[in-house]
């Protein structure tokens, strides 16, 4: 009896797109804290800093989400393989400078309150990259290390 597929593969989904948080998240706050320690003219980080920071990761995984829901090709490989590692953090980086550049653009010529400033952190290509870069790296981590091969077969008797 053949298994039926689901239509979307949501474990994998909420998965990738969960990773994808975490790490971009991590990155953010881990580069404020190293950013605050090296220059006394770097933001204050601040608790508020910090969840203005991550907040981009996260409107931008739960964009990703909805997005893979609306279009199940987007996971067409069905399992965490070679394109997915790839094209998921460009994705989803895509979707982090899309909200940094509505950040920055929603105030015209003026500068954004200063509450919002630890989210143009992501507004910079460098930074962004080097997110993308180990959000690579971290699903390729998971895929090699994941178990996805086939079932088991059961065995056949002689």
């Amino acid at each position: 009896m053949a298994r039926s597929k689901s239509p979307h593969p949501v474990d994998l989904i909420l998965e990738s797109s969960s990773a994808l948080f975490l790490c971009g998240a991590a990155f953010a706050i881990v580069s404020m804290l190293l950013e605050s320690s090296r220059s006394p003219h770097a933001l204050v980080v601040s608790p508020r800093a910090l969840i203005v920071a991550t907040s981009l990761p996260a409107a931008a995984s739960l964009l990703l989400l909805v997005a893979a829901l609306l279009v199940p090709g987007l996971y067409a490989v069905g399992k965490m393989a070679f394109p997915l590692n790839f094209t998921l953090p460009l994705i989803h980086g895509s979707f982090i400078f899309m909200l940094a550049e509505l950040t920055r653009g929603s105030f015209g010529l003026e500068r954004p309150p200063v509450d919002l400033e630890p989210a143009l952190l992501w507004d910079d290509l460098r930074f962004l990259g080097l997110s993308i870069l180990f959000q690579i790296i971290l699903l390729s981590a998971l895929t090699a290390f994941r178990n996805d091969t086939a079932p088991n077969r059961p065995a056949t008797g002689a």
